[in-house]
């Protein structure tokens, strides 16, 4: 349920009403989308420029300082090439000979994504489904909650409403929040509905954060998968095939964009392509 400010029970009578179901639906709906954080080597690539490698700013030359720890096997051969040809005196004139190195690292983060998805689809599914059920279970808690206040007198209902605004919030003082429980608790059916709506939100949350725990390894994977086309893409550019380093460093990011959009069960707009 939404957080509400503190306030005095004096004041209680001058607050908004209960905020509405649609209002307390969508927040509903955005726990059960879950928000995603795109993994650190595509945050990189979206800042690094589409033009040929630049000193110190290109992916090589970032993806050679990252910890091999972090890396998928995949990754980690990408790296492996990158610190070799990172440390070259000429990286343009080397560049050809390490591209079959950045070919195989593409061909093992496909192998490693399959893997992950292999892995942790079946987990990824169990969680989407609680999260709906968690989901579905909060909005009719919330539903009955509302009624429940509609069956007071009406000259009641908006001081309950604000009273129950109130006990949302979980930064109240101990003090306040018995005292708005006791007010409430005046009438058992509100104050039964609202311990049940707040249970549910609770369930809903920790069901949204376990769904985020289970969308992670496979977001590293289709991230690996795409930085291992970006990095070939900045092999293909100090070659001096600028324009395909561009095209490909654009499929990079739609592959991810694609890959996340299956992961988190949203589509991910694409652009339009680029031409060479």
């Amino acid at each position: 349920m939404a957080h509400r400010p503190e306030s005095d029970l004096s004041a209680k009578v001058v607050a908004e009403p209960l905020s509405s179901i649609d209002a307390l639906q969508k927040e509903a709906h955005d726990l059960r989308g879950s928000k995603v954080e795109k993994p650190e080597l595509i945050k990189v690539a979206d800042t690094v420029t589409d033009k040929p490698a630049q000193p110190k700013e290109d992916a090589i030359t970032y993806l050679a300082k990252i910890n091999p720890d972090q890396l998928g096997p995949g990754m980690k051969q990408a790296r492996e090439a990158a610190v070799q040809l990172a440390g070259e005196k000429d990286m343009k004139g080397a560049a050809a000979s390490y591209e079959p190195k950045f070919e195989a690292a593409v061909k093992q983060s496909d192998k490693d994504y399959a893997d992950s998805v292999a892995e942790n689809w079946g987990k990824l599914g169990l969680a989407r489904r609680d999260v709906m059920f968690k989901g579905s279970a909060f909005m009719g808690s919330v539903q009955s909650l509302n009624a429940n206040i509609q069956e007071l007198p009406e000259e009641k209902r908006k001081e309950v409403s604000t009273m129950v605004n109130l006990m949302q919030s979980d930064t109240l003082s101990p003090s306040l929040a018995a005292e708005l429980r006791k007010e409430v608790g005046k009438y058992p059916d509100v104050l039964k509905s609202f311990d049940v709506a707040k249970a549910s939100e609770n369930q809903l949350k920790a069901a949204s954060e376990a769904l985020v725990k289970a969308q992670e390894p496979l977001l590293k994977a289709a991230g690996e998968q795409a930085m291992a086309r970006y990095t070939l893409a900045e092999v293909k550019g100090l070659q001096g095939e600028t324009s395909l380093a561009v095209l490909m460093k654009q499929e990079a990011r739609e592959l991810f964009n694609k890959t996340q959009g299956q992961i988190i069960g949203k589509a991910v707009e694409s652009k339009p392509p680029l031409q060479a």
